[in-house]
């Protein structure tokens, strides 16, 4: 678990970030690994950094070392924040090669995490368990399943199919792994001895390979890195990011997105990323999920109150909600960016660092298990002066500790 900020104006652009990482234990919750660095420089003569989250590794390559020999074999800086990531891609690529040993865990690992969402929003876990119990025979068990199996894909297989890999070459992928996959499929479902019928297998490879074909988001298993800086053509900060879904089939598995982009550029831009409720209250004077709780709130109200009919119900809640994101729009968001397009680096340096704070407080203060946390890193990138740490891992661990 992560969170971050960047913050940018013309001047350039601020980057904190926890140093928490956390890991899931035996008992289902999160064990915390303090003192990880996920931001990284690329070297003196680059004005970038990249800022890791979410999953730490890539086909069992940790992101941190990809990122530090990628960063060693550039002989100079580049054009563009694209021509760094196309960089980046292309070393990957021609890297991994050499390094993952076995070419088919990446496709098994994208498979096993898609399995953690496919059963945590479907009925396929019921089933399963109904089916053990002696409560649904084999054949109505099947052909639920792969209803369900069809409904996800129509639901989130949506992106188009990756050039190099269409659905017919991953099919004869799949069918490599058909026993593999089966397997993790059945343990999922926790019933890891059933036996399945030949044609519920092909529909579980028809699935799985509609899967691997394409880029489809997901809940866990994905590395993301974000390029945040200038490249040598290029006047204001920029930023890209990059989700990492895995490697296989011979390449990077991947989508990216950009969050400065043309004219856009020139625009101060507040951009927490990953966990940030307690940021999003500070700047919108009012949580993210209070908001999104106030209309049904006043929808279940309302509902006590038989001279509302459910239309006149129904027309007060949306305008409740349009008329509360106006007021955080006009009254905090606006005058808040209008005030960082005007700040000195400094103060957007220590407003970057107490906020990703006041979320590493706001996270030790819940019930629920501690994701954020640790010393908070602080970097910024200027187009002249380059990259500017004012706060890293090795330097604040030691304070921690001489203290």
């Amino acid at each position: 678990m992560t969170s971050q900020l960047f913050l940018f104006n013309q001047r350039g652009v601020v980057v904190a970030s926890d140093t928490l990482a956390t890991r899931k234990n035996s008992h289902g919750g999160w064990s915390g690994l303090p003192d990880n660095s996920k931001i990284f420089a690329l070297g003196e003569q680059h004005r970038v950094v990249v800022a890791s989250s979410d999953c730490t590794q890539i086909s069992k390559v940790h992101v941190e070392l990809l990122v530090h020999e990628w960063s060693a074999s550039l002989t100079e800086p580049v054009a563009t924040l694209e021509d760094y990531v196309e960089s980046f891609v292309s070393w990957t690529n021609s890297t991994l090669k050499t390094m993952v040993w076995n070419n088919k865990s990446g496709a098994l690992e994208v498979v096993r995490h898609e399995l953690h969402d496919l059963i945590g929003i479907t009925e396929i876990r019921r089933l399963a368990s109904a089916h053990s119990r002696g409560e649904v025979d084999d054949a109505t068990s099947e052909t639920q399943m792969i209803e369900d199996l069809k409904v996800y894909a129509s639901q989130n297989f949506l992106s188009a199919e990756y050039d190099d890999l269409p659905l017919a070459k991953a099919k004869h992928l799949v069918q490599k792994l058909k026993k593999k996959v089966v397997k993790l499929f059945a343990e999922a479902t926790g019933e890891p001895d059933r036996k399945y019928s030949s044609e519920f297998k092909d529909e579980l490879m028809n699935f799985f390979s509609q899967l691997l074909c394409r880029f489809v988001p997901a809940t866990e298993g994905i590395a993301t890195l974000n390029f945040i800086g200038y490249g040598t053509e290029v006047l204001f900060p920029g930023r890209i990011q990059m989700d990492i879904r895995g490697f296989y089939a011979g390449r990077l598995r991947y989508r990216v997105r950009h969050f400065r982009n043309g004219a856009s550029d020139r625009d101060p831009a507040f951009q927490p990323h990953a966990q940030s409720s307690a940021i999003d209250g500070f700047i919108n004077g009012i949580g993210d999920d209070f908001r999104r709780a106030l209309p049904s709130a006043a929808d279940d109200l309302m509902s006590r109150m038989t001279s509302i009919s459910d239309d006149e119900r129904k027309k007060f809640c949306q305008d409740l909600n349009v008329a509360v994101n106006e007021i955080v729009r006009y009254h905090f968001a606006n005058p808040f960016l209008a005030a960082l397009g005007g700040m000195s680096m400094t103060q957007m340096i220590q407003l970057a660092d107490q906020l990703i704070q006041l979320q590493c407080l706001r996270s030790q203060l819940s019930d629920c298990d501690v994701t954020v946390g640790g010393p908070v890193e602080v970097v910024s990138v200027h187009r002249n002066q380059g990259v500017v740490w004012h706060r890293s891992i090795p330097a604040a661990a030691l304070t921690q500790a001489s203290s």
